[in-house]
Protein backbone atom coordinates (compact mmCIF):
# COMPACT_ATOMS: atom_id res chain seq x y z
CA UNK A 1 0.00 0.00 0.00
CA UNK A 2 3.01 2.30 0.09
CA UNK A 3 3.71 4.70 -2.76
CA UNK A 4 5.91 7.41 -1.19
CA UNK A 5 8.86 7.01 1.17
CA UNK A 6 10.48 9.92 3.00
CA UNK A 7 14.00 9.19 4.29
CA UNK A 8 15.47 11.56 6.89
CA UNK A 9 18.60 12.53 4.98
CA UNK A 10 19.10 16.31 5.24
CA UNK A 11 19.64 18.07 8.57
CA UNK A 12 20.41 21.75 9.00
CA UNK A 13 24.05 21.74 10.06
CA UNK A 14 24.91 25.35 10.90
CA UNK A 15 23.69 28.93 10.89
CA UNK A 16 24.80 29.52 7.31
CA UNK A 17 22.25 27.19 5.69
CA UNK A 18 24.57 24.20 5.41
CA UNK A 19 23.21 20.66 5.42
CA UNK A 20 24.33 17.38 6.91
CA UNK A 21 23.64 14.83 4.21
CA UNK A 22 23.40 11.04 4.50
CA UNK A 23 21.67 10.46 1.18
CA UNK A 24 22.17 7.55 -1.21
CA UNK A 25 21.60 7.40 -4.95
CA UNK A 26 21.39 3.61 -4.71
CA UNK A 27 18.51 4.02 -2.23
CA UNK A 28 16.67 6.23 -4.71
CA UNK A 29 17.24 3.78 -7.55
CA UNK A 30 16.02 0.87 -5.42
CA UNK A 31 12.92 2.83 -4.36
CA UNK A 32 12.14 3.80 -7.93
CA UNK A 33 12.56 0.21 -9.08
CA UNK A 34 9.98 -0.75 -6.43
CA UNK A 35 7.53 1.88 -7.73
CA UNK A 36 8.10 4.30 -4.85
CA UNK A 37 8.50 8.05 -5.03
CA UNK A 38 11.15 9.53 -2.71
CA UNK A 39 10.42 12.74 -0.82
CA UNK A 40 13.59 13.48 1.12
CA UNK A 41 12.99 14.87 4.63
CA UNK A 42 14.76 18.02 5.86
CA UNK A 43 14.88 18.55 9.65
CA UNK A 44 15.92 21.52 11.77
CA UNK A 45 16.22 20.14 15.29
CA UNK A 46 18.92 17.50 15.35
CA UNK A 47 22.14 19.55 15.38
CA UNK A 48 23.09 21.48 18.51
CA UNK A 49 23.68 25.20 18.08
CA UNK A 50 21.38 25.70 15.10
CA UNK A 51 19.52 29.02 15.50
CA UNK A 52 16.24 28.87 13.58
CA UNK A 53 15.71 32.62 13.88
CA UNK A 54 19.01 33.29 12.12
CA UNK A 55 18.46 30.65 9.44
CA UNK A 56 14.93 31.74 8.56
CA UNK A 57 15.29 35.43 9.33
CA UNK A 58 18.28 36.28 7.15
CA UNK A 59 17.69 36.39 3.41
CA UNK A 60 21.21 35.30 2.48
CA UNK A 61 21.11 32.29 4.82
CA UNK A 62 17.63 31.32 3.66
CA UNK A 63 18.76 31.51 0.03
CA UNK A 64 21.75 29.32 0.80
CA UNK A 65 19.58 26.76 2.54
CA UNK A 66 17.06 26.65 -0.31
CA UNK A 67 19.83 26.28 -2.91
CA UNK A 68 21.51 23.53 -0.90
CA UNK A 69 18.26 21.58 -0.54
CA UNK A 70 17.42 21.88 -4.24
CA UNK A 71 20.95 21.09 -5.37
CA UNK A 72 21.13 17.92 -3.30
CA UNK A 73 17.62 16.84 -4.28
CA UNK A 74 18.55 17.13 -7.96
CA UNK A 75 21.87 15.31 -7.42
CA UNK A 76 20.11 12.35 -5.80
CA UNK A 77 17.26 12.32 -8.29
CA UNK A 78 14.51 12.42 -5.66
CA UNK A 79 10.89 13.24 -6.46
CA UNK A 80 10.06 15.63 -3.65
CA UNK A 81 11.03 17.38 -0.43
CA UNK A 82 9.41 17.07 2.97
CA UNK A 83 10.07 19.93 5.41
CA UNK A 84 9.96 18.89 9.08
CA UNK A 85 10.77 22.06 11.03
CA UNK A 86 9.73 21.65 14.65
CA UNK A 87 9.87 23.73 17.83
CA UNK A 88 10.18 26.99 15.94
CA UNK A 89 9.90 30.14 18.06
CA UNK A 90 7.17 32.62 17.09
CA UNK A 91 9.94 35.02 16.03
CA UNK A 92 10.33 32.78 12.95
CA UNK A 93 6.80 33.56 11.75
CA UNK A 94 7.66 35.68 8.72
CA UNK A 95 10.90 33.86 7.93
CA UNK A 96 9.30 30.42 7.87
CA UNK A 97 6.50 31.54 5.53
CA UNK A 98 9.05 33.22 3.27
CA UNK A 99 11.19 30.08 3.28
CA UNK A 100 8.25 27.94 2.13
CA UNK A 101 7.44 30.45 -0.62
CA UNK A 102 11.03 30.61 -1.88
CA UNK A 103 11.52 26.85 -1.70
CA UNK A 104 8.24 26.21 -3.52
CA UNK A 105 9.29 28.36 -6.47
CA UNK A 106 12.47 26.34 -6.98
CA UNK A 107 10.65 23.06 -6.37
CA UNK A 108 8.20 23.92 -9.12
CA UNK A 109 11.00 24.84 -11.52
CA UNK A 110 12.65 21.49 -10.88
CA UNK A 111 9.49 19.35 -10.88
CA UNK A 112 9.77 18.49 -7.17
CA UNK A 113 6.81 17.88 -4.86
CA UNK A 114 6.88 20.00 -1.69
CA UNK A 115 5.23 18.85 1.53
CA UNK A 116 5.37 20.41 5.00
CA UNK A 117 4.91 18.67 8.36
CA UNK A 118 2.78 20.40 10.99
CA UNK A 119 1.58 20.01 14.53
CA UNK A 120 -2.18 19.78 15.07
CA UNK A 121 -3.39 23.41 15.04
CA UNK A 122 -3.30 25.21 18.40
CA UNK A 123 -3.11 28.92 19.27
CA UNK A 124 0.61 28.50 19.98
CA UNK A 125 1.30 27.18 16.46
CA UNK A 126 -0.82 29.63 14.47
CA UNK A 127 2.33 31.39 13.29
CA UNK A 128 3.16 28.36 11.11
CA UNK A 129 0.42 29.79 8.84
CA UNK A 130 -0.94 26.63 7.27
CA UNK A 131 -3.04 28.72 4.91
CA UNK A 132 0.15 30.19 3.42
CA UNK A 133 1.68 26.72 3.23
CA UNK A 134 -1.40 25.60 1.29
CA UNK A 135 -0.86 28.40 -1.24
CA UNK A 136 2.69 27.31 -2.01
CA UNK A 137 3.26 23.67 -0.96
CA UNK A 138 1.66 20.68 -2.66
CA UNK A 139 0.74 18.97 0.62
CA UNK A 140 0.33 19.98 4.26
CA UNK A 141 0.85 17.06 6.63
CA UNK A 142 -0.72 17.07 10.10
CA UNK A 143 1.12 14.90 12.64
CA UNK A 144 -1.69 13.45 14.76
CA UNK A 145 0.44 11.96 17.53
CA UNK A 146 2.33 12.94 20.71
CA UNK A 147 -1.01 13.84 22.30
CA UNK A 148 0.43 12.87 25.69
CA UNK A 149 4.20 13.10 26.05
CA UNK A 150 6.97 13.25 28.63
CA UNK A 151 6.68 16.60 30.37
CA UNK A 152 2.93 16.90 30.14
CA UNK A 153 2.65 15.51 33.66
CA UNK A 154 0.01 12.86 33.13
CA UNK A 155 -0.41 9.59 31.29
CA UNK A 156 -2.63 9.26 28.26
CA UNK A 157 -3.02 8.15 24.68
CA UNK A 158 -0.37 8.97 22.11
CA UNK A 159 -3.07 9.42 19.46
CA UNK A 160 -6.72 9.12 20.44
CA UNK A 161 -9.47 9.23 17.81
CA UNK A 162 -10.76 12.56 19.09
CA UNK A 163 -7.30 14.10 18.97
CA UNK A 164 -6.75 12.92 15.39
CA UNK A 165 -10.20 14.05 14.27
CA UNK A 166 -9.75 17.52 15.78
CA UNK A 167 -6.29 17.77 14.19
CA UNK A 168 -7.84 17.11 10.78
CA UNK A 169 -10.91 19.30 11.17
CA UNK A 170 -8.88 22.25 12.45
CA UNK A 171 -6.33 21.83 9.66
CA UNK A 172 -8.88 21.74 6.84
CA UNK A 173 -10.29 25.05 8.05
CA UNK A 174 -7.07 26.48 6.62
CA UNK A 175 -5.98 23.89 4.04
CA UNK A 176 -8.08 22.26 1.27
CA UNK A 177 -8.80 18.62 2.23
CA UNK A 178 -7.24 17.29 -0.97
CA UNK A 179 -3.93 18.95 0.04
CA UNK A 180 -4.07 17.61 3.59
CA UNK A 181 -2.30 14.39 4.59
CA UNK A 182 -3.07 12.76 7.94
CA UNK A 183 0.06 11.39 9.63
CA UNK A 184 -0.47 8.58 12.14
CA UNK A 185 1.92 6.75 14.49
CA UNK A 186 3.35 3.28 14.21
CA UNK A 187 4.15 3.46 17.93
CA UNK A 188 2.61 3.93 21.38
CA UNK A 189 3.90 4.93 24.82
CA UNK A 190 4.34 2.82 27.92
CA UNK A 191 3.60 4.88 31.02
CA UNK A 192 4.95 3.91 34.46
CA UNK A 193 4.08 5.40 37.85
CA UNK A 194 6.23 4.30 40.78
CA UNK A 195 5.21 4.06 44.46
CA UNK A 196 6.29 7.66 45.03
CA UNK A 197 4.04 8.90 42.22
CA UNK A 198 6.85 9.62 39.76
CA UNK A 199 5.70 9.31 36.15
CA UNK A 200 7.85 8.28 33.21
CA UNK A 201 7.28 6.95 29.71
CA UNK A 202 9.03 5.26 26.83
CA UNK A 203 7.99 4.56 23.25
CA UNK A 204 7.12 1.08 22.06
CA UNK A 205 6.84 0.02 18.42
CA UNK A 206 3.53 -1.34 17.20
CA UNK A 207 5.18 -4.61 16.26
CA UNK A 208 6.49 -5.02 19.82
CA UNK A 209 3.18 -4.45 21.62
CA UNK A 210 1.64 -7.97 21.35
CA UNK A 211 4.74 -9.57 22.88
CA UNK A 212 4.88 -6.94 25.65
CA UNK A 213 1.24 -7.50 26.60
CA UNK A 214 1.59 -11.29 26.53
CA UNK A 215 4.81 -11.23 28.54
CA UNK A 216 3.10 -9.40 31.37
CA UNK A 217 -0.09 -11.46 31.23
CA UNK A 218 -2.11 -8.26 30.84
CA UNK A 219 -5.63 -7.92 29.51
CA UNK A 220 -6.63 -5.47 26.80
CA UNK A 221 -9.89 -3.58 27.30
CA UNK A 222 -11.43 -1.44 24.56
CA UNK A 223 -11.64 2.20 25.62
CA UNK A 224 -14.45 3.79 23.63
CA UNK A 225 -13.44 7.30 24.71
CA UNK A 226 -10.21 7.15 22.72
CA UNK A 227 -11.00 4.23 20.38
CA UNK A 228 -8.04 2.18 21.55
CA UNK A 229 -7.38 -0.92 23.58
CA UNK A 230 -6.15 -0.05 27.08
CA UNK A 231 -3.74 -2.10 29.19
CA UNK A 232 -2.99 -1.59 32.90
CA UNK A 233 -1.11 -3.73 35.40
CA UNK A 234 1.01 -3.32 38.53
CA UNK A 235 4.31 -5.09 39.18
CA UNK A 236 6.74 -4.36 42.03
CA UNK A 237 4.65 -1.35 43.10
CA UNK A 238 4.93 0.20 39.64
CA UNK A 239 1.72 0.86 37.74
CA UNK A 240 2.07 0.44 33.98
CA UNK A 241 -0.42 1.89 31.46
CA UNK A 242 -0.53 1.51 27.71
CA UNK A 243 -2.98 2.83 25.14
CA UNK A 244 -2.48 0.34 22.34
CA UNK A 245 -1.96 1.30 18.71
CA UNK A 246 -3.13 -1.58 16.52
CA UNK A 247 -5.04 -2.26 13.31
CA UNK A 248 -8.38 -1.44 14.94
CA UNK A 249 -7.29 1.89 16.47
CA UNK A 250 -5.49 2.99 13.31
CA UNK A 251 -8.55 1.98 11.29
CA UNK A 252 -10.74 4.33 13.35
CA UNK A 253 -8.37 7.20 12.61
CA UNK A 254 -7.87 6.27 8.97
CA UNK A 255 -11.62 6.46 8.56
CA UNK A 256 -11.36 10.19 9.34
CA UNK A 257 -9.15 10.54 6.26
CA UNK A 258 -11.80 8.78 4.20
CA UNK A 259 -14.71 10.77 5.65
CA UNK A 260 -13.03 14.13 5.08
CA UNK A 261 -11.71 13.16 1.61
CA UNK A 262 -8.11 14.00 2.48
CA UNK A 263 -5.17 13.79 0.09
CA UNK A 264 -3.66 10.76 1.79
CA UNK A 265 -2.07 9.14 4.82
CA UNK A 266 1.44 9.17 6.24
CA UNK A 267 2.95 7.06 9.01
CA UNK A 268 5.88 7.52 11.40
CA UNK A 269 7.85 5.49 10.95
CA UNK A 270 8.46 2.64 8.55
CA UNK A 271 9.77 -0.49 10.27
CA UNK A 272 7.84 -0.04 13.51
CA UNK A 273 4.69 -1.64 12.10
CA UNK A 274 3.60 -5.27 11.73
CA UNK A 275 3.49 -6.24 8.06
CA UNK A 276 -0.21 -7.06 8.36
CA UNK A 277 -1.12 -3.41 8.95
CA UNK A 278 -0.74 -2.66 5.22
CA UNK A 279 -3.79 -4.82 4.50
CA UNK A 280 -5.79 -2.52 6.78
CA UNK A 281 -4.35 0.59 5.16
CA UNK A 282 -5.49 -0.55 1.72
CA UNK A 283 -8.90 -1.49 3.13
CA UNK A 284 -9.50 1.99 4.53
CA UNK A 285 -8.02 4.00 1.67
CA UNK A 286 -9.26 1.89 -1.21
CA UNK A 287 -5.93 2.63 -2.89
CA UNK A 288 -2.23 2.85 -2.12
CA UNK A 289 -1.41 5.29 0.69
CA UNK A 290 1.14 8.08 1.01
Amino acid sequence: GLNVISPTWFKIADNEGGLLDIGSQQYVRTAHDAGLSVWVLVSNFEVEGVDNAVILGRTSVRDNLVNNIIGKAIAYGVDGINIDFEELPSSCEDGFSQFIKELSIKCEKNDLILSVDNYPPTPSSEFYHREIQADYADYVIVMAYDEYYNGRGEAGSNSSLGFARDAVLNTIEQVPPEQTILALPFYSRIWRTDAAGNLSSETIRMNEIPDFVERHGAAQVWDESCAQNYVEFTENDVKTQLWVEDAKSLGEKMNVMKQEKLGGLAFWKLGMEPASIWESIITYTGKSSE
